[in-house]
């Protein structure tokens, strides 16, 4: 069995770690497992399995990339989310086809990895992990109107103009209808992506299955959590509440709002809590005084991402659409509690008062009301909610099972 994943990054956003850990996960396993990579910032680095683009090739994708991300916002209606046109062919359809794979797995394949008419040449069986809703929908990677269940993509809402009074996501819809006739293998990340999926006219006749996104459960551990804030020059006295948001322009899709109206509901005694984010412009100045802050912009080694959810009491995930969390589980499995609304991908990870709180959409005060109960927790019921959460990440998302689980469907396609 020879399995040929297609991802853009190699280096940055949560989809792409998810990819490249399902991979690490199939070598454990001995299954024959590479991964064809868009875009690399190193060279250096030298995976098992792992093919990257010539340099003259990375440099023309970066370019193409870059394009289609401007045209997008140009003709975008809706600044609430990114948007993707997956435009530009390429030549994977054609090296795909040649090749001796046995599956193509695709994963977040936007940013130019591969367009819309060339997955629809693709004549090898393909299983594609969805981590958002992109791939049944129209550009958007995230949607409220549900536009989707729709064969024309009409809606009941309102649909705001753009500059040009272009329908991008129509446009976008119509190419993967027009293009993409044979069945596709559809793994949402979550239930809830797979509930959505079920439900769009594109991808209804689809095969459809929920594989969670898997997580080295040996690597994302409890760690000293003194040391940890030591490492980060914290005082060992404050509680600390984390939250993270790694994109510049998903404020509102993450929650930001929600989560600083939360804060400033806190019981808890104020002096004795502190605020660590990542994330690009995580700007909290609009907080009491009393708050003690600290931020970093980003954190792209795992070491220190590890050390970041160890030094925490919680960490709060505050999405209003969420494909999965791989926050929430990185969190979980490092024993750390998580606060989030009772909805889509998250609900897969977090348990009520087992190993985190989860709030009444989009209740601001309900979300405030699990943040002073995690803190207010005595130590030996904390040490269970840690435990719970461990053990959860370990039946759950380690390599063990989830890999178990994506063998299981490449035989069963093959067989």
């Amino acid at each position: 069995m020879k399995i040929l994943h297609l991802i853009n990054s190699d280096y940055k956003g949560g989809a792409s770690r998810a990819a490249l850990r399902i991979h690490e996960s199939l070598l454990k396993k001995k299954i024959n497992s590479y991964v064809k990579i868009s875009i690399t910032n190193n060279y250096k680095i030298k995976n098992k399995n792992i093919i990257k683009p010539k340099l003259f090739e990375n440099y023309l994708n970066k370019i193409k990339s870059v394009t289609e991300t401007i045209i997008s916002k140009i003709l975008s209606r809706d600044s609430f989310v990114k948007n993707s046109i997956s435009l530009f062919p390429t030549q994977h359809n054609k090296y795909i086809n040649e090749s001796n794979y046995d599956i193509v797995h695709l994963h977040w394949i936007n940013g130019e990895t591969i367009s819309i008419e060339d997955i629809g040449k693709i004549t090898k069986p393909i299983v594609w992990t969805i981590q958002d809703m992109w791939p049944f929908s129209g550009s958007a990677h995230y949607t409220l109107k549900e536009r989707y269940k729709d064969r024309n993509f009409n809606t009941k809402f309102k649909i705001s103009n753009n500059l040009l009074n272009f329908d991008i996501e129509k446009f976008v819809w119509k190419r993967k209808i027009k293009s993409w006739k044979k069945n596709i293998n559809i793994v949402g990340a979550s239930k809830w992506l797979t509930n959505c999926g079920s439900k769009s006219f594109l991808m209804k006749k689809f095969s459809k299955t929920t594989i969670n996104n898997t997580l080295d459960t040996s690597y994302w551990r409890p760690q000293n959590k003194n040391e940890c804030k030591k490492y980060f020059n914290i005082p060992e006295n404050i509680r600390l509440i984390g939250f993270s948001s790694l994109g510049k322009n998903n404020s509102l899709l993450k929650g930001k709002d929600l989560f600083l109206s939360a804060v400033q509901q806190i019981v808890f005694h104020k002096d004795k809590l502190g605020i660590f984010s990542i994330g690009d412009k995580n700007d909290f100045f609009r907080l009491s005084d009393n708050f003690k802050f600290y931020s970093i912009k980003r954190l792209d080694n795992d070491d220190m991402i590890r050390k970041f959810y160890n030094s925490l009491d919680l960490i709060v995930v505050p999405s209003r659409l969420e494909g999965f969390g791989q926050i929430a589980s990185e969190a979980i499995s490092c024993g750390v509690p998580v606060v989030a609304f009772n909805t889509t991908g998250l609900k897969d990870i977090v348990i009520h008062k087992k190993n985190g709180w989860l709030a009444k959409p989009y209740k601001v005060k309900q979300l405030a009301e699990g943040i002073d109960y995690i803190l207010s927790l005595k130590p030996r019921f904390y040490k269970e909610m840690s435990s719970y959460g461990i053990n959860l990440a370990k039946q759950k998302f380690s390599y063990e099972i989830i890999s178990d689980k994506y063998i299981k469907l490449y035989q069963k396609i093959l067989s």
